[in-house]
């Protein structure tokens, strides 16, 4: 059964909606402050609250806002119930997170009809939650341990063949191995660094180590930030002579840890899906309000589809393709972005060419 709190000092208005909902088989708690309102959100996990403003405690807009700094109550769907018809009381609800808002006096149908609009959007959240669950489990299930054991072997099986006295008396054969060592160790430390930046990045702990390394900022050179870490990488998937440049002499004021990251796990993407001998183009460009990195491959692309469903641990054809990864690197550059104020889009044509595009401001919030 559907239940929601309906939230209102004044005990008329509180039957006229309770009588509405139960008329069509809902069950109703009342709460007639807005700490009881906060109680029950809590203790009782209602499908929907309906809340007046005006109340003589705890006033409408603080009980959605302290419903919605709560992880337990932050998504049930939140209706005002006022006589307030302002266009700037509606405003100031909306920005606090209220899913809508009814003018008193309202009829039945009014009622009814917003209550199950709110309940519809609800359970289709839901079912696109749940789906994003099953995805996640069956990447976690399936990708990560494949990934993790395969650098891992290469550590084991190489260190095994240096403990073999033989090939321990020849020094380039030594000096081959632990290269190979140091190769999979590299790979294995990437794929944990980025679990664990995906990890702070969706949970937002202020204790966690990255979060100074998000929001320190100083004045760097774009060019040289950019170039560097493109070169890196590039030495990694042994293709230096395709990279080309096409960058704006820029210094800016932002988080070096961020431009590095995203130029990193683009860049690598890049390398990735296209072949040896393939240019990948490095662009940067901006205004003193904003900076734009974009990173174009002529590899196999991907369809307008597959970029809709970009997510972690989503890796596209990769039974068809050998390919490293955990199918992270969109998912932390897009989050990265986002968390700067920024855009992240991808274009591309499938068999020809992808191109991922960053915009980062560079006026820093109050």
């Amino acid at each position: 059964m559907t239940t929601v709190l309906v939230v209102d000092d004044q005990l008329t208005a509180r039957k006229l909606v309770g009588d509405i909902l139960h008329s069509i088989g809902f069950y109703v708690i009342e709460a007639t402050t807005g700490d009881e309102a906060i109680w029950h959100a809590h203790k009782k996990q209602p499908d929907l609250i309906l809340c007046d403003i005006e109340m003589p405690d705890i006033n409408g807009y603080d009980v959605l806002t302290a419903l919605r700094q709560n992880a337990s109550t932050a998504t049930i769907p939140f209706i005002f119930l006022t006589a307030k018809s302002d266009k700037r009381d509606q405003r100031q609800g909306m920005e606090l997170g209220a899913d809508d808002y009814l003018t008193k006096p309202f009829s039945a149908e009014e009622l009814i009809g917003a209550l199950k609009g709110q309940l519809a959007k609800q359970l289709s959240y839901r079912r696109k939650s749940s789906r994003v669950l099953e995805q996640l489990h069956r990447g976690l299930t399936s990708t990560l341990p494949h990934e993790l054991r395969t650098p891992l072997h290469g550590i084991m099986g190489m260190a095994q063949l240096l403990s073999m006295e033989l090939i321990a008396q020849n020094p380039n054969e030594v000096l081959e191995m632990s290269g190979q060592i140091l190769k999979s160790a590299e790979r294995l430390e990437r794929m944990i660094e980025n679990l664990l930046l995906y990890g702070q990045l969706t949970t937002r702990d202020p204790q966690h180590e990255y979060t100074e390394r998000l929001t320190a900022t100083q004045i760097l050179s774009v060019s040289d930030t950019v170039a560097g870490v493109a070169q890196q990488v590039a030495k990694r998937h042994k293709r230096l002579e395709d990279l080309r440049f096409d960058m704006q002499g820029l210094e800016v004021d932002f988080n070096a840890f961020t431009l590095k990251k995203i130029t990193e796990e683009l860049v690598d993407n890049a390398f990735k899906f296209s072949e040896p001998g393939k240019t990948v183009h490095i662009a940067t460009h901006g205004t003193p309000q904003e900076l734009v990195v974009e990173i174009t491959n002529y590899g196999r692309g991907i369809s307008e589809a597959q970029c809709d469903r970009i997510a972690a641990y989503q890796q596209f054809d990769r039974n068809y393709y050998e390919q490293q990864g955990l199918g992270l690197g969109l998912v932390i550059t897009r989050t990265l972005a986002e968390l700067n104020r920024g855009h992240f889009e991808i274009h591309s044509v499938v068999d020809e060419q992808t191109t991922v595009s960053i915009s980062l401001p560079l006026t820093r919030p109050a």
